[in-house]
């Protein structure tokens, strides 16, 4: 049994509620493995486990549509995340060092997620090679047409590029690389409030804690609609790895103005990610209701979208 997982003997336990608790605890530690280390593979040993319980549980004849369903879910997280257990497992070598030690059966596709990442990733690179010269080419033309046509280039367009790269930086965690990004962003448009609520962001987890309340302060003048600088700051919280922070600031949001569907949605997805079904699925409804009422047809389907398929989590109460 992996390390920390709840023991799941209980008196008077009807026959799926080990298995239903075993998924549970998965559910939980698929979406924490950011500085795991090596304990990642305490998640695979847990998955095992679920298997082999599903399993048991299956030869008897009941019916696990729903459980299997979860189990799922998880794996699908578990393959999005190859890159980060690859990293995490860096010390032995990756998922293929783990497999040398564990050495599981085919049939666990789970412990074979770096296969077609690395398949891909080597594609991509030939791909990239052989288009190459393409690129370079098109990219001059590009860039003649643009200085031709506009000048010397778009300010806003730039500034939005070099702002995109920061996020990107941040997702990362690459605090200096992305403070750098933001404030090029900030440099070549001066009113560019997201860039800096964002680098404000970056200022506090890089501990400037008066830098960070100088510029929010000056976000917020310069968007002046203090509900789209509040959803701005839980974005740039929940990209910057914070979801803590990010639902604490939309809720914020949703207190001060609780018909602004744009902040039940984005807190409900926050909530969604860190595992947290029953207020994702309360958010998600509110954000359906509203968006109903006023007409925000996008925002509409994907929450009946995302409600659907937390339903079966809520009702079964895992």
């Amino acid at each position: 049994m992996a390390k920390g997982v709840v023991a799941y003997s209980i008196s008077g336990a009807t026959a799926g509620t080990k298995l239903r608790e075993m998924i549970r605890a998965l559910e939980i530690d698929v979406v924490n493995l950011n500085g795991k280390g090596e304990k990642v593979l305490d998640v695979f040993k847990l998955r095992d486990e679920v298997g082999a319980e599903l399993k048991t549980l299956k030869e008897q004849g009941l019916n696990l549509k729903a459980e299997e369903t979860r189990i799922e879910t998880c794996d699908r997280i578990l393959e999005r995340q190859t890159p980060l257990i690859e990293s995490e497992l860096r010390k032995i070598g990756g998922l293929a060092g783990a497999r040398k030690e564990f050495n599981p059966s085919e049939d666990k596709k789970y412990w074979f997620t770096d296969v077609p990442f690395y398949a891909a990733k080597a594609a991509r690179r030939k791909n990239l090679l052989i288009a190459l010269p393409i690129i370079i080419v098109v990219l001059a033309v590009l860039g003649y047409i643009s200085i031709t046509l506009w000048g010397p280039g778009n300010v806003k367009q730039r500034a939005s590029a070099t702002f995109k790269s920061g996020v990107s930086y941040l997702e990362r965690r690459e605090l200096d690389n992305a403070a750098r990004e933001f404030q090029s962003a900030i440099r070549m448009q001066k009113t560019f409030g997201e860039a800096m609520t964002y680098l404000g962001v970056v200022y506090e987890l890089q501990g400037n804690t008066a830098e960070s309340s100088t510029i929010l302060k000056e976000a917020q003048a310069v968007m002046k609609d203090r509900r789209k600088y509040l959803l701005t700051l839980g974005e740039a919280y929940r990209v910057a790895g914070e979801p803590d922070k990010a639902i604490e600031t939309l809720t914020i949001l949703v207190s001060n103005s609780p018909k602004y569907t744009e902040g039940y949605f984005a807190r409900a997805a926050i909530y969604e990610a860190t595992g947290k079904a029953q207020e994702a699925f309360d958010d998600y409804t509110k954000a359906a209701e509203l968006a109903q009422a006023s007409g925000l047809k996008k925002i509409y389907d994907e929450s009946l979208l995302r409600l659907n398929f937390l339903k079966k989590t809520v009702q079964t109460g895992n």
